[in-house]
Order: structure tokens, then C-alpha cells, then sequence
């Protein structure tokens, strides 16, 4: 059973929320919060494994509530829902681990529900509270990962991988070390777990870790491409251009 809060202060969203929520198996519902301060009681009190959160609550937002909670020792996966897509950039700098646009029906709940299972078996320590500030602190709370292959299993953090390709229906991943290892997983699934780490999908083919971005190419005749750590050059489709070059702009990183 998962242990889930749910915050939310329009009180027929927060029922129609808690509803579909219990109509899935394996969910244990240990409360509901209207607004910021009770939602900071409540997860130190209750503990919950999984909260979601609207993001515009009446005395503070929850990337506040986040900032509230993180000296209080507890720990516990995210996922946004809201009716603004402009909050989807800051949801991913707080490692939440998926943003849900209002109106949501039971399936959207549902795919969030599996990508914390998919967390949990890719053994990724939860990572909340508010965002690392500097690279001390990014060292001490990043997650780590246990990648296994065939014949061997690796432990690394994030920043350690540069980029995965897919290869069928497993995926290549790319280490800062020159390694690489083939994973038997696609690369939607790495896309669902790694998301939330500044990761974006820039291809069908390509994820790419943003830490590891140098430059964007762009030719005359629209198309770009990303060179990341290593030198290494990959296409960026036309369709996912814009969304690539918004988190960047959002992110102040300079293009």
C-alpha cells in the first residue's frame, strides 16, 4: 500500500480527487489539507510516501509548502496538479515526479501511481523538499541509482549519466566515465524515472541530461541539434525544438 496526501483547497476537486484515488488498488488515503500551513501539518504528521498537491493553495503555493517542509526530515515523492501549464518548469526543478493538468481523469492518476512504483523499482531514493542550492548540497541529496545489466549492476548518480539513446526496446545509457551500458528497459521508462532530474526528451531516439548541455546548433533552415558533454552531437526533433529551448530559457541557462 501507498501512503497518500492529497492537497487541494477547491473542496469538489479535493472529493472528485480523493475518490478516484481510493478507486485504485493499493492506495492508502492518510489525509486531505485546504491550504499550505495544514498540508505542512498534516505530511509531518502522517507521513505520506506519495502527496499531490494543487499548486495555487489560499495563504501560500506548494513550491512554499516544499521550501516549509524541507528541514523537517521527511520524505516523499510529488506530483502537481493544476490548471496553469507555466508551473511545469519549477515543478521540474523540485524533482516532482509528474505534473497533471486540470481537468484529470483516473488514468492520468493511475499513470502517476506507476511511475512511483517504477521509481521504487528502479531502487531511486526519493528526493523532495526544496531544490539543492549549490553543489554541496546537490551532493548530499541527489538520489542514487542501481542500473543492472546482464553482467553487471552500477550505483551512480544522475549527473553521472550524459545521455540514453534508445536501442529497441532497451536503451543505451552514457556515462561521464566513457562507459556506456545497454538496460533492459525503453527509453519511456527512463523518461518517467528521470524526468523529474532535469532530464528531457529531445528525440525519439535521444534523452539527455540538461547539466550536460553545451551549446544548441541551429541551421537557417530550422532545425537544431545539442551538443552535450564529450562533444557529443544529437538531433533535437522539430516538435520537441520549443520545448527544449523554453527550459533552457527558464532555466537561465545561456543559449
Amino acid at each position: 500500500m501507498i501512503k497518500v496526501a492529497v492537497i487541494e483547497d477547491d473542496k469538489a476537486t479535493s472529493k472528485l480527487l480523493i475518490k478516484l484515488l481510493c478507486d485504485i488498488d493499493g492506495i492508502d488515503l492518510v489525509g486531505n489539507a485546504f491550504n499550505g500551513q495544514s498540508a505542512v501539518d498534516l505530511i509531518c504528521h502522517k507521513k505520506p510516501e506519495l502527496v499531490f498537491f494543487d499548486i495555487e493553495l489560499p495563504d501560500k503555493n506548494s513550491f512554499e509548502v516544499l521550501e516549509d517542509l524541507s528541514n523537517k526530515g521527511v520524505n516523499f515523492s510529488c506530483v502537481f496538479i493544476s490548471s496553469h501549464k507555466h508551473y511545469a518548469i519549477k515543478a521540474i526543478k523540485v524533482s516532482a515526479l509528474d505534473y497533471i493538468l486540470k481537468p484529470f481523469t483516473k488514468d492520468d492518476l493511475k499513470f502517476a501511481i506507476k511511475k512511483y512504483h517504477d521509481n521504487k523499482n528502479l531502487m531511486v531514493k526519493k528526493f523532495t523538499s526544496a531544490p539543492p542550492t549549490n553543489q554541496d548540497e546537490y551532493a548530499n541529496q541527489a538520489p542514487h541509482f542501481v542500473l543492472t545489466s546482464s553482467k553487471k549492476y552500477k550505483f551512480l548518480r544522475p549527473e553521472a549519466i550524459i545521455y540514453c539513446s534508445s536501442k529497441n526496446y532497451s536503451t543505451q545509457v552514457y556515462f561521464t566515465s566513457g562507459e556506456s551500458m545497454l538496460i533492459t528497459k525503453t527509453l519511456k521508462e527512463f523518461e518517467n524515472i528521470l524526468g523529474a532530474y532535469g532530464f528531457l526528451r529531445i528525440h525519439n531516439s535521444h534523452l539527455i541530461n540538461s547539466v550536460h548541455i553545451k551549446s544548441i546548433n541551429r541551421s537557417s533552415k530550422g532545425s537544431a541539434s545539442v551538443v552535450l558533454s564529450g562533444e557529443v552531437e544529437l538531433p533535437v526533433s522539430r516538435r520537441r525544438k520549443e520545448i527544449l529551448l523554453d527550459y533552457l530559457k527558464q532555466s537561465k541557462i545561456p543559449l
